[in-house]
C-alpha cells in the first residue's frame, strides 16, 4: 500500500433502521471524533446528532443531512440515532480489536 492508497481509505456500512429501512454511514475520522467529545463532553445529544450530519451519506455518498436538519434530528427516537451512532463508531472499534487481539 503506498500513502496515496492510505489517505484515502474510507469505510461505509449499511445501518438497519428497522421496517427495511437503512442508511449510508461512513466511518468517523479520528480528528472529529476527539473535537467532538471535547467541545460536547456531556452532552450525548448534541455529539449523536453532529455524528448523524458528519456521517449518514445519501445514495450518491453525499452529505444526507445539513445544518438545517439538526431539528428534525433532535427530535428522532433515540433508538434510531443510536443505530447511526453504533454504525459510524463500531467501524473504528472493530479495526482497534482486531489490530490489538493477540496472534497466535
Amino acid at each position: 500500500m503506498n500513502k496515496e492508497t492510505f489517505f484515502n481509505l474510507s469505510r461505509t456500512t449499511q445501518v438497519d433502521l428497522g421496517d427495511g429501512n437503512s442508511v449510508t454511514v461512513r466511518e468517523a475520522s479520528a480528528k472529529f471524533l476527539l473535537d467532538l467529545q471535547a467541545q460536547h463532553e456531556g452532552d450525548p445529544i448534541t455529539q449523536a446528532v453532529k455524528l448523524a450530519l458528519e456521517c449518514c451519506l445519501d445514495d450518491d455518498g453525499n452529505p444526507l443531512f445539513t445544518a438545517d436538519d439538526v431539528p428534525q434530528l433532535e427530535s428522532m427516537p433515540m433508538r434510531l440515532v443510536e443505530k447511526i451512532v453504533e454504525g459510524a463508531i463500531n467501524m473504528s472499534l472493530e479495526d482497534a480489536k482486531k489490530k490489538l487481539a493477540p496472534t497466535t
